[in-house]
């Protein structure tokens, strides 16, 4: 008959717009002795599934009126053209089952329940109790952090004191900046030299050597497979050059050392597709890694926020960027035994280099504070036209 748009008004008020199928279909009981022609519009799903009589006692009280239904688990089979047991076929609206009623017998059934008369047969209305098992999931997430879980036994956390009190956070970040003062220095090229901040009776610290080979054999692994060993092994090469790595003879005397384990990360939008990424957080059982036994010291990166508020001081704003920041700084000889790492030169483990960093490696948590410290140092040693000095002033500022 054609296509209807109809609007459906759901339960609480919603209304959506749908456009159907329109058919004219004749309903008749299964004894043929009454028919009847409605129009009815198609729809992929009427329902849910709604399981059939299943109710001994309520079946046998119908029995007992001499009522047969077809929707009864006892008559699974009597509709050949049936697919699912559960499956409503057809939905009849008031405008129908007006027609439909007999009006002579009714019938009052247990349980609230009402038996009516039609001209295709017994149908009961009403509420059936249904019990349901309801089962509910229950999802359970843990997440520890190696960074704070020493933090559940600290004693400033529980608010106990030590009869020699431990300093305060601002007295740690004052003591860091006096140990970067009275360290840093410039070598024979003008470039800054500093003094990692090592914490005062620092946990001890293991040389996690082993562990770094271990990382190292499944990072070789990895770039094999992606072939990209050659590219990360000339970065090494490149800083080898640039004097920012230097290799250590295997039989150097060195009783305090520590490496690093490092792995690749790939940044396709960069000029170096791959580079090597140090974790200082790494550590053997029982014992720390460098990054716990370092002074972070106070963070002098300025927020992004009141950055971009000092463009709306001036007229003009001015931005830039030091390449490779963090390996413009170099350390100071003590420290450099601490930052070594291992590679096998070709992927062949038979010819393994053992380097350590002579600038300061990003990764380290020290690192940030370094930098700015150094940015900071460097910027009041300026002394010039008082146009800088102006410049320099807002800066610090």
């Amino acid at each position: 008959m054609g296509e209807e748009t109809t609007v459906h008004g759901l339960f609480g008020g919603i209304e959506r717009s749908e456009k159907h199928n329109k058919y004219v279909v004749t309903l008749s009981d299964v004894f043929n002795s009454y028919s009847c022609e409605i129009e009815v519009m198609d729809q992929e799903r009427i329902c849910t599934p709604i399981p059939k009589l299943n109710d001994s006692e309520l079946l046998n009280e119908l029995k007992e009126h001499g009522i047969f239904v077809s929707d009864a688990s006892m008559s699974e089979s009597y509709c050949q053209f049936e697919r699912e047991p559960n499956e409503i076929h057809m939905l009849l609206g008031a405008d129908v089952i007006g027609n439909l009623l007999k009006g002579e017998e009714v019938k009052h059934l247990r349980g609230g329940l009402v038996a009516v008369n039609t001209h295709l047969g017994w149908t009961v209305m009403g509420k059936l109790k249904v019990e349901k098992e309801k089962h509910s999931n229950v999802l359970l997430s843990l997440y520890v952090s190696d960074n704070c879980i020493k933090d559940l036994w600290s004693l400033d956390v529980l608010g106990i004191k030590e009869p020699c009190e431990k300093k305060t956070r601002i007295e740690l970040e004052e003591a860091a900046r006096d140990h970067f003062a009275r360290n840093v220095s410039r070598d024979e090229e003008g470039r800054y030299v500093v003094s990692l901040p090592w914490i005062q009776d620092h946990p001890p610290l293991s040389n996690c050597k082993n562990l770094a080979e271990r990382r190292l054999k499944n990072c070789v692994r990895s770039l094999e497979r992606s072939e990209n060993l050659g590219n990360y092994e000339a970065v090494f090469h490149s800083w080898l050059d640039e004097d920012i790595i230097e290799e250590v003879q295997k039989d150097a005397d060195t009783k305090n050392e520590h490496y690093l384990p490092h792995h690749p990360v790939y940044k396709n939008n960069s000029t170096t597709k791959i580079r090597p990424v140090f974790d200082a957080s790494a550590k053997e059982k029982n014992s720390s890694s460098i990054n716990e036994c370092l002074e972070k010291g106070p963070n002098m990166v300025e927020l992004i926020p009141e950055i971009i508020n000092k463009f709306r001081l001036r007229k003009f704003g001015i931005t830039a960027d030091i390449e490779k920041a963090f390996l413009q700084i170099g350390l100071q000889e003590d420290d450099k035994p601490f930052l070594r790492f291992l590679w096998w030169e070709n992927g062949d483990k038979e010819n393994t280099k053992i380097y350590q960093h002579k600038r300061v490696v990003f990764g380290i948590s020290s690192s940030p504070f370094l930098l700015g410290a150094t940015l900071e140092h460097h910027l009041k040693q300026v002394t010039g036209h008082l146009e800088v000095t102006e410049a320099i002033r807002i800066i610090l500022r």
